[in-house]
Parts: C-alpha cells; structure tokens; sequence
C-alpha cells in the first residue's frame, strides 16, 4: 500500500485531486471523480473557515452555548459519528456495564 494512502486513510493528509482521479481510476470509478473532488474542495473550505474563525476565539463562535442544560432541553435530534463509542450523553449505565464487562 502506498503511504499516502495510510495518510489519508488515518486523516493525517487531505486527498489531492490527482490521488481522488488515481483512485477512482484504479477502482473503476471514474464517474465518481467530479463529485468526490467537489467534496474534497467542499471540506477544505469548511475547514480553513472553521480555523480563520477558531482563532478569533471560541467564544465568539458560540461554542460555550452549546453545553448548555437549555441547549439541550431544546435539542430534538443529535448527529453525532463515533465509530468505537457512544457518546457520553448517550450513555445509560447498562450501557457502560457492558463495555466495562467487554
């Protein structure tokens, strides 16, 4: 396997246009291509205005709202990925004793 690819894999490299046409290329994926690079440009954008606004301060961005008892209360649906475990919010307790018991 070519490094890059464990790179991308781990999050440690974003994907390069031509890695996303090697690949799809390599796959048989072809058609592919033009929507995985708009999203590939997508996420670059979201990430690099997520980091001009970080710096200005969390605070700024409303994150101190978001641990809030009311923000919760008021919460209707969460989407939250975690491939190994539940969040913590999530938890129940026989939850938790069947992970510790794993």
């Amino acid at each position: 396997m070519s490094p890059w690819v464990s790179r991308i894999e781990n999050g440690l490299q974003a994907p390069t246009e031509r890695n996303i046409r090697g690949w799809c290329t390599v796959c048989g994926a072809e058609e592919q291509i033009p929507d995985l690079i708009a999203t590939a440009r997508s996420v670059e954008s979201a990430y690099l205005e997520w980091a001009k606004q970080s710096r200005a301060g969390m605070r700024r961005l409303g994150v101190g709202d978001l641990h809030s008892i009311a923000t919760y209360q008021q919460t209707s649906t969460f989407h939250i990925h975690e491939p190994i475990v539940m969040p913590g919010i999530f938890q129940t307790e026989a939850y938790i004793r069947q992970m510790l018991a794993f």
